[in-house]
């Protein structure tokens, strides 16, 4: 839950987190008493392999027809495709450099199978705007009242 931090030469995303257990009877109630609201909901049913302080998760994504509905006859397949994720939890106090060169090390090992990509959201947000400033811009061939 942050946002990916822009690191141009670290091989992968960066991110800070904080992991929270909530146990309660009714969690969605906790959770909108915060102020959440669901945008949508899907689960996720797969395999997590570990090396070293390495996490990879391989699952296949389901989405429901009707939120909180679980059902095995009611999940339906969001794509004939694998969620692969692999990260590394670290402390906050630690150098990142080391563990984000292990994992891009890992992932290109995977590379025949599936590819790995870090996905830079600030370059792309940045691209967003200016193609959207450009169709913003006056052309000075057009005429305006």
């Amino acid at each position: 839950m942050g946002a990916a931090e822009p690191d141009v030469h670290c091989p992968t995303i960066i991110r800070k987190s904080i992991d929270s257990l909530i146990y309660s009877s009714n969690m969605m109630e906790f959770v909108k008493t915060l102020g959440l609201r669901m945008d949508y909901e899907y689960l996720t049913k797969g395999y997590l392999f570990t090396k070293g302080h390495i996490k990879i998760i391989i699952n296949n994504i389901t989405r429901t027809e009707k939120i909180g509905t679980y059902d095995p006859n009611v999940l339906k397949p969001l794509s004939d495709s694998l969620l692969i994720e692999m990260s590394a939890a670290l402390p906050d106090t630690k150098e990142y450099m080391t563990t984000a060169k292990a994992l891009r090390s890992f992932a290109d090992q995977l590379s025949p199978i599936c590819d790995m990509q870090k996905v830079e959201y600030w370059r792309r947000l940045q691209t967003i705007k200016d193609k959207t400033s450009i169709f913003l811009k006056k052309s000075p061939l057009s005429t305006y009242p």
